[in-house]
């Protein structure tokens, strides 16, 4: 077995969906086709539809066997005593009236006759007349039967209109049309005749149909939009934003359906809004196959990229601009948009050729995508005035929705493997951050060693230091008062060397995460704290008083480390309050946090200290005492249990901190279904 090589795979998948496409749309041309489906022609011209198909509600179309009278408007008494020649027609063969006018001008007015025969007897049908351009009368047996906008004074609608017929045996329908506004003129979709029943039917399978086409477009452009604007490349990466911009352009597009329904809509800006949509769509195309086949800013190929945008412009500018005032250039008009759709759809076709012989990833969908879409195109334009979509929709609209579909398939294929990528890279990122932090660690617990083991080795030799400054002073021979002040200098300063290395030994032995977490009752814990400790205040004159909550405070945390924090904050407090003074131990539950409180009455805090003391190394002690990390120690604790510890105060009326510790939550009770009753 040899492996199949990515072109060949490719390039056949790419004729299989080409072949596929045109299976479908000579399917469709065959199933799903009014001219396929038409009423037959008897050769005085009259209709005689199936009146047994019609019975069974299987609607026919009455494409041939009609009389058109351009350029007057004809009453049904007129159309009997003219002298004008009507010419044969069927509907779709003339999109408007610029075959017979000289200049060229689409616009006008004409009359449209039809007879209809019955050959079983009285029957009443129902007649759908398809998107009429663009105000219309009818008349069925000489009465008026129903009418669109208005032919005198002129004021256009387009919607779809409904009226009975009824075959006693016959029947005589006339048209009159007019159209001063857009390049469609008169009746250019076959009417729909048979029961009422199947004309609601098939006429809601319409809108249902066109729904779908419409909603799951604009689905898929929030989805889109909504990812690109969430990435943190959206000012690089903008596939997502053209495909957005696509989905949303196709379902403009086909909504003309829901649009039209509302009947009075300012025609040439509706059409101008149908056409931007279309080239919209041929444009973003353009614009992502650039950018899946890499090509994206490239000078040749740019040049088609530019060129597909400025079309854009050229479907609002002329329709809205130009028409109005110079009606003949729309045959003109006309072979741009088919040329320049038929080449654009050639070269796409080409470009994802060159992209899927290129090994792009995702190819495949790429070039089934562009095939279908160009063959959807040509089927478009070979079997124009040959069909019309009885249920369904056109051959160009299914062509766009299918490559609507290959493309999202493709930006999902991108997502994805943009997860994975993620994911892997996040699995490799734990992988490197957690040997890393073990590294780290192992670094760490060498130097708290070595920073333990020093300090506890300089303790040593600062004692002797401070003994024989002792002996000395205590001898007091030979000591002038200069070499006493001297001594005394030493012994403060040997004071204060050996506090602080105290306090470095103790901090270096603190472990860097907080060991015997467990669930405990911070109420018990300050009741305890408050027995062991209230001789000592009452013997320093200071009241201690506690303040604790009627219901347990349940908390996780280290009780040593939480006893630490209390020994820092009270006795911190009893340095700074004076005699009678009082010092407040408080506990309050708010919410989901518990709020513990060390409040004195002592000399406060200066404005300018307040923020530096939880510093390291700072003190605020008058007398210069102090290592300055006990509030240090106390933030850091806090912090390993979640907490946070904020600090007012103001000078001459003491301070308070606050502490606040997250509760734990309680837990429910799994609920016993076999002793719960109905």
């Amino acid at each position: 077995m040899f492996p199949i090589k990515p072109k060949f795979k490719n390039t056949v998948l790419f004729l299989l969906a080409c072949l596929a496409a045109a299976a479908f749309f000579l399917f469709l041309y065959h199933y799903d086709n009014k001219y396929t489906a038409r009423a037959p022609v008897s050769q005085e011209g009259i209709v005689i539809p199936d009146t047994v198909s019609l019975d069974a509600d299987r609607p026919v179309y009455l494409a041939d066997g009609w009389e058109l009278y351009p350029d007057v408007l004809l009453s049904p008494d007129e159309i009997a005593d003219t002298d004008i020649q009507p010419v044969p027609t069927f509907i779709g063969q003339r999109l408007n009236f610029s075959s017979f006018h000289s200049d060229g001008s689409p616009y006008g007015q004409a009359t449209y006759r039809l007879r209809l025969r019955s050959g079983n007897g009285p029957a009443l049908y129902n007649v759908l007349l398809q998107e009429v351009y663009s105000s219309c009368l009818v008349y069925v047996n000489g009465a008026v039967a129903a009418s669109l906008g208005s032919i005198t004074p002129y004021d256009p609608q387009i919607r779809d209109l409904s009226f009975s017929v009824p075959l006693n045996p016959s029947a005589e329908v006339v048209i009159q049309v007019r159209n001063d506004t857009h390049y469609y003129s008169g009746i250019t979709y076959p009417p729909l005749l048979g029961t009422p029943q199947a004309v609601h039917t098939q006429s809601g399978f319409r809108f249902l149909f066109y729904g779908f086409l419409c909603f799951s477009s604009l689905a898929l452009a929030l989805f889109s939009i909504s990812i690109w604007f969430g990435s943190r490349k959206w000012k690089q990466d903008r596939l997502y934003l053209w495909f957005g911009i696509l989905s949303t352009a196709f379902s403009i597009r086909v909504s003309y359906p829901f649009v039209r329904m509302a009947g009075d809509l300012p025609i040439r800006t509706l059409y101008a809004l149908e056409d931007a949509a279309s080239l919209l769509v041929i444009c973003c195309a353009v614009k992502i196959t650039l950018i899946l086949c890499g090509l994206d800013g490239r000078k040749p190929f740019d040049f088609l990229w530019r060129i597909s945008l400025r079309m854009v412009l050229v479907g609002i500018l002329i329709p809205l601009f130009i028409l109005p005032f110079f009606p003949a250039f729309t045959p003109v008009y006309g072979q741009i948009i088919f040329w320049y759709k038929l080449l654009t759809a050639l070269l796409l076709t080409g470009l994802a050729l060159y992209g899927g012989l290129k090994h792009l990833a995702h190819a495949t969908f790429l070039l089934c995508g562009i095939g279908i879409y160009s063959i959807s195109l040509a089927a478009h334009v070979i079997t124009l005035n040959r069909f019309e979509p009885a249920r369904t929709c056109w051959q160009d609209e299914y062509g766009t929705f299918l490559l609507v579909i290959f493309f999202a398939i493709i930006m999902s294929l991108r997502m994805f493997a943009l997860m994975r990528e993620n994911i892997q890279l996040t699995y490799h990122l734990q992988e490197e951050v957690a040997e890393k932090t073990k590294s780290l660690s192992a670094v760490l617990e060498e130097r708290r060693q070595f920073l333990a083991g020093a300090a506890h080795d300089l303790k040593t030799p600062m004692t002797s230091l401070k003994t024989f400054i002792q002996l000395i002073e205590d001898g007091g021979v030979g000591l002038d008062q200069e070499t006493r002040g001297y001594l005394q200098f030493l012994h403060r300063k040997a004071d204060e060397m050996q506090d602080r290395l105290e306090w470095i030994h103790t901090f270096a032995i603190q472990d860097v995460s907080p060991h015997n977490m467990h669930e405990l009752d911070l109420s018990v814990l300050l009741r305890d704290f408050h027995e062991m400790n209230l001789p000592d205040l009452e013997t320093s004159g200071v009241n201690f008083l506690l303040k604790l909550p009627d219901a347990p405070c349940r908390i996780c945390g280290d009780e040593q480390r939480l006893l630490q924090v209390l020994q820092n904050l009270v006795y911190n407090a009893l340095s700074f309050t004076p005699m009678d003074g009082t010092i407040t131990l408080a506990l309050k539950i708010t919410g989901e946090t518990a709020v513990l409180t060390v409040a004195d009455t002592g000399q406060g805090i200066t404005p300018e200290d307040l923020p530096r003391i939880f510093d390291r190394f700072f003190t605020h002690r008058e007398s210069g005492g102090g290592t300055g990390l006990g509030l240090y120690l106390v933030k850091t604790i806090i912090q390993e249990h979640a907490g946070a510890i904020t600090v007012e105060s103001e000078p001459g009326a003491g301070t308070c901190f606050h502490i606040c510790l997250p509760l734990v939550r309680e837990k429910t009770d799994p609920i016993d279904f076999k002793s719960t009753g109905p």
